[in-house]
């Protein structure tokens, strides 16, 4: 506990003297400006670090520190939330964070005036060169005990609610007992994937293999099929014939698509929710191995952040956008974020392996695109869904699945979820997972999916699942296993039938070995080949079980045979998959050291009465002084900055008079601000008519923000060339036609942009 509180300490110290220091670094203008409005006149000759002192004094001082709590406003408020938990705060960090909050512009100045009130300061990271904002410390023990992630991520307040949907049935006797006239008054069940969906639509990718344009839509003729077998279901199955195709559990050949079991079984062999999490993530693109994996953990952990009341969706993305901000996080150089091991450790083989990931070069935070295709994908599935709607309107969205766990409990499954009709139909319920469901659909063809899957046992789908390596006493074992009920004989009969009929003439495809009679080497009792041999075609005629001519020929090796001539490959082996598996998905909300921050603050944010009240007192104070008009304009912009914080700071020689912004006509004004912006390096606000701008970038808002690089000036007119911020496209502007042109200082700590 002492070491504990040592540390504490040292590191309050630390940070004490890294804000002294970024003070010290200051250009003298900055730093005597800042010195002025807080402490008045500077006297010569003086020290700097004296200053600084007197600097740290004003703020220790409980009636300051108390008016600067009161003055914050929740807009403030959620900002230093956002600097204090989003891991190595830079301005581009924030701009992704607070995307349609607001724009780069007004997020610049809401910084800068937070740094003018001495509650945020920049520093320079030695590792990356960026420049970090950070929380005073002399301010942190009144500043953190205001902040919660919650203020970033706000739970969503509903206007209404959808009503829960009804229990689904749970055995064949109670879906016999359910009457029409039940089912037909239940509110309708949410939709969502479940593993008897996922089965019984590949059940009929499996029987309508031509099913996509070339384009991946579905054929004309297909969606009318499916809008038959699936009603209802057309958005969910959008999406997963894309998963499916993505994650190869279903495969692309001459005469269209076919499942691949090998693979399909693999993937059984996730837990339900994995199994979303990975077709969400297939849905939303193409991945290289570590970034499925990445993008699928992402995912993980936005659905286990999100709170039972639900979020709204631009929260639910905010919350995607904080997760990889702090997952991407290095702490101090020394060690990597979860999501960076995971890269290191490899990916996930045969998930777009080879492939170049979409989202190639694109640094995390700015991944929010990527946060929305994954969140449509998982609204189509269920992992999310909308619960209700704010008084705005807004959609809330909540999280499906919750009762889930990842490892996901396979044993002591039910075994009574078929019901098989006279006519060869065969009724699933619900309760099967997919690794129950794969061996079934091998012979089953899907008829009609609603509350249950219907299916039909025909001789069309058996042959397909002989064809697929199961035998007559597979297909009847299978059944067998999931229902209380005899077979009917006359179903045995003709899955027999429908057998006997299969093995009259099989076609094979592989490796075959042609042995003279004579040869005593290569034979049946060869103690080296007869395991590998799969079927004996002829005298002397053997398939072998090799998957491709190495194996074959290093079989011939190990035979002691040296005389084997070329071989001729048949085929290709189905493709292995190896799919991944998660880390319990991290609620960001319960991350150590965030849950002990309380708010028990000793001072607590102001009312909007209180801070009129305030600036209402300052402005009486203002008004007795006896002032020039640039001096008591330059206070009052103080007062409303909220950098006043009592009535001795209303001093007229600390202010600085000095034009920023010039409007309308000033078209003299507005070129000696361009010019100023240029040669101090500072941004400039443009208020711009669209149709007045030339240049690349085509969204231009009616008030923009960059750093000014050209000036050049014509006859009856003026442009300047402009670095948009945040995003660096360059544009050009017309001086004459701009509103107006405001200069905006950099971070006053770094002296730039």
């Amino acid at each position: 506990m002492m070491h504990s509180l040592s540390s504490a300490s040292d590191k309050h110290i630390k940070d004490v003297l890294e804000w002294r220091e970024s003070l010290t670094l200051m250009p003298d203008n900055l730093f005597f400006e800042l010195m002025r409005m807080y402490i008045g006149e500077i006297k010569t000759p003086y020290n700097k670090q004296k200053l600084i002192e007197d600097l740290g004094a004003f703020l220790r001082k409980e009636e300051n520190r108390k008016k600067l709590i009161t003055l914050l406003s929740d807009t403030d408020v959620r900002i230093i939330s956002a600097v204090h938990f989003i891991p190595s705060s830079t301005r581009e960090k924030l701009a992704a964070f607070f995307s349609g909050i607001f724009s780069f512009a007004a997020l610049h100045d809401r910084l800068l005036n937070l740094e003018e009130r001495l509650i945020l300061y920049c520093v320079s990271d030695k590792d990356t060169g960026k420049t970090v904002i950070k929380i005073n410390p002399l301010l942190k023990d009144i500043l953190l005990p205001l902040l919660r992630l919650q203020i970033l991520l706000p739970e969503a307040v509903p206007a209404q609610v959808e009503p829960p949907a009804q229990p689904k049935t749970d055995s064949p006797a109670d879906f016999r007992q359910s009457s029409k006239q039940q089912r037909d008054i239940a509110p309708p069940a949410r939709i969502k994937l479940t593993p008897l969906l996922l089965a019984s639509f590949l059940s009929f990718i499996a029987a309508n293999g031509d099913v996509c344009k070339a384009d991946g839509s579905f054929k004309k003729r297909t969606k009318e099929t499916l809008d038959r077998i699936f009603p209802g279901r057309a958005e969910i199955l959008k999406y997963l014939i894309r998963s499916c195709i993505n994650l190869s559990l279903i495969s692309e050949g001459k005469k269209g698509f076919s499942v691949d079991f090998t693979r399909c079984q693999a993937f059984a062999e996730l837990s339900e929710i994995e199994q979303t999490v990975c077709l969400c993530v297939a849905a939303s693109g193409i991945f290289g191995r570590g970034d499925f994996k990445k993008q699928a953990q992402l995912l993980f952990d936005i659905f286990s952040s999100l709170p039972e009341a639900g979020f709204t969706r631009g929260v639910l993305v905010r919350s995607g956008v904080f997760i990889l901000m702090s997952a991407e996080e290095d702490d101090k150089g020394s060690s990597k974020g979860r999501f960076s091991k995971m890269l290191e450790n490899g990916g996930i083989q045969g998930i777009g392996d080879g492939e170049r990931s979409e989202n190639e070069g694109l640094p995390e935070y700015l991944s929010s695109f990527w946060i929305e295709r994954l969140v449509d994908a998982a609204l189509a599935f269920g992992l999310f869904y909308v619960r209700g709607k704010t008084s705005a309107g807004e959609d809330i969205i909540a999280a499906g699945l919750k009762s889930e766990i990842i490892s996901g409990n396979k044993e002591n499954e039910p075994s009574d979820r078929l019901l098989i009709g006279s006519d060869f139909s065969v009724t699933v319920m619900n309760g099967l997972t997919l690794a129950r469901l794969l061996p079934l659909i091998k012979f089953l063809d899907i008829q009609k999916f609603d509350s249950v899957a219907v299916f039909s046992i025909n001789r069309r789908s058996v042959l397909r699942a002989l064809d697929n390596g199961l035998s007559a006493n597979d297909i009847i074992s299978e059944i067998k296993k999931n229902t209380a009920y005899d077979i009917p004989q006359n179903l045995r009969f003709s899955i027999e039938d429908w057998n006997a009929v299969f093995s009259s003439a099989v076609l094979y495809g592989g490796y075959v070995l042609k042995v003279n009679g004579d040869n005593k080497i290569l034979n049946e009792k060869n103690p080296i080949l007869k395991p590998h041999i799969k079927e004996t075609l002829a005298p002397g005629v053997f398939l072998l079980d090799a998957k491709n001519a190495d194996e074959a020929q290093a079989l011939m090796d190990k035979c002691g045979v040296d005389f084997i001539g070329r071989i001729r490959e048949a085929g290709q082996s189905s493709l292995t998959a190896v799919f991944p598996t998660f880390s319990a998905g991290v609620n960001i909300f319960e991350k150590e050291g965030e849950k002990d921050i309380k708010n028990e603050a000793r001072f607590k944010c102001g009312t909007e009465e209180e801070r009129a009240s305030f600036f209402i007192k300052m402005r009486s104070e203002l008004n007795a002084l006896s002032l020039e008009n640039e001096q008591r304009e330059g206070l009052e912009e103080r007062i409303r900055r909220k950098i006043i914080l009592n009535p001795s700071q209303l001093r007229a020689n600390s202010v600085r008079i000095e034009k920023k912004e010039a409007r309308g006509m000033d078209f003299t004004g507005k070129i000696r601000i361009v010019e100023r912006a240029m040669s101090a390096r500072c941004m400039l606000e443009i208020g711009v008519n669209k149709e007045n701008v030339q240049g690349i970038h085509d969204a231009v808002p009616p008030r923009i923000l960059g750093i000014p690089l050209l000036l050049e000036k014509q006859s009856n007119d003026a442009f300047v060339r402009l670095k948009l911020e945040p995003d660096g496209n360059e544009a050009v502007f017309s001086v004459g036609q701009a509103e107006f042109i405001k200069l905006i200082r950099g971070s006053i700590f770094m002296g730039e942009i």
